[in-house]
């Protein structure tokens, strides 16, 4: 592979504008260029057309999911192109650009129990929503080598190598009390951040701060910087009725206080 900064290419596939548009730019500042796909039919053409160094590949998107994509990409590198019922002449064409390669394909998912999945799909690494940013550098430099840029307002040596990869830990019976008054239930957190669920009418702005109080356990943490990823509506409850929302969003710039917090507040979640 080509290590000129300027040669590196990254294909970013997720059908969330949020979404790309930060990875866009944040990799755009480690020295990659980035181009954008929304699903993974889309991705695949531009992989005829184009060369990439990585995938950075969603995995729950409309027309063609994450899973297919990487499915149909790896049987095209392998010379399986033949066995496809439909798209034939796009795996001809895929086959034709990257028979005998392999692309480095990392998936971005919200479910950690989606490990195997992925594997047996042909992703050689994942990452977990709400993603921490310092976690996307990490899988740029293992699969394009070291970036051109660091950016300076992330602290590399307060990210153990054990948690490159950020699982995500289910959170029951937990209260999310918000500086501005909105509560919340928060159901599952990871050292990148948290999903938490709200009343489908409560205004939630791009950056806010949480305190998190286990009622089971009787622990908290202090407040916690956030900043939003997405926002997904969803139907009423079973058991209420009321029509929620659930809040994906990642933690902002914490100190070594506040990562400390987290660390004890998930060490008692088990």
């Amino acid at each position: 592979m080509n290590k000129d900064s300027t040669a590196r290419h990254i294909l970013v596939v997720d059908d969330e504008p949020l979404i790309h548009d930060i990875l866009k730019s944040f990799i755009e500042t480690c020295g990659f260029s980035v181009t954008i796909a929304v699903n993974g039919l889309e991705a695949l053409r531009l992989m005829v057309e184009k060369e990439f160094d990585m995938v950075l590949m969603d995995i729950r998107m409309p027309i063609m999911d994450g899973l297919t994509a990487t499915t149909f990409l790896r049987k095209c590198e392998q010379g399986e192109h033949l066995s496809f019922s439909e798209h034939h002449e796009l795996a001809q064409s895929l086959h034709s650009r990257r028979g005998g390669t392999k692309t480095p394909v990392v998936a971005v998912t919200g479910n950690i129990g989606d490990r195997e999945i992925l594997i047996k799909a042909g992703m050689d690494e994942f990452i977990t929503k709400p993603f921490n940013l310092e976690t996307i550098h990490n899988v740029l430099d293992e699969f394009c080598g070291e970036s051109a840029v660091r950016p300076r307002s992330y602290a590399m040596e307060d990210l153990p190598a054990e948690r490159r990869i950020h699982p995500r830990y289910s959170i029951k019976n937990n209260t999310v009390t918000v500086c501005n008054g909105i509560a919340g239930q928060a159901t599952d957190i990871s050292f990148s951040g948290l999903a938490i669920r709200y009343a489908k009418h409560e205004s939630i702005p791009n950056e806010w701060s949480v305190a998190l109080f286990n009622t089971v356990k009787k622990t908290s943490t202090p407040y916690l910087p956030l900043k939003l990823i997405r926002s997904i509506e969803e139907e009423g409850l079973p058991s209420s009725g009321v029509e929620t929302k659930t809040i994906g969003a990642m933690f902002s710039n914490l100190d070594s206080n506040q990562k400390s917090h987290i660390r004890l507040f998930i060490d008692n979640l088990s």
